[in-house]
């Protein structure tokens, strides 16, 4: 069966992390300051991490069969991802050539395709 690849687009916050190595690859729900981090960031970016945390965490139902790339608006290769699918700030799931986008993309829809895709590929 071939991979899913999921491309999350949007402007997320930078989180460092002050207890590495205890947690190296959780970045996302991090410990108690880098938590305290993101209250720093305006309500539009505290938004977008929660929308990046809850998309992980209803894509990790597939395992290892959906690779996922988040890329922050903020760089060079958000740039070029914007430009490529016609983004602008606004957070974007993009799965194959399908892209979903705007502040209140429905996930479940993003995984009715993803599951749509599996479906095709075993006939």
């Amino acid at each position: 069966m071939k991979n899913v690849r999921v491309l999350i687009y949007g402007l997320f916050p930078t989180i460092f992390s002050t207890c590495a190595p205890c947690c190296p690859s959780d970045m996302l729900y991090g410990c108690e300051l880098e938590l305290e981090q993101l209250s720093e960031y305006p309500e539009s970016i505290r938004r977008n991490q929660e929308f990046l945390v809850d998309v992980l965490r209803k894509l990790s139902r597939f395992g290892d069969s959906v690779t996922v790339e988040v890329v922050g608006a903020d760089s060079l290769r958000g740039a070029i991802t914007a430009f490529r699918y016609g983004l602008g700030s606004e957070p974007a799931i993009i799965v194959g050539k399908k892209v979903f986008k705007g502040r209140d993309i429905d996930i479940d829809k993003v995984i009715e395709y993803i599951d749509s895709l599996f479906m095709t590929q075993r006939y």
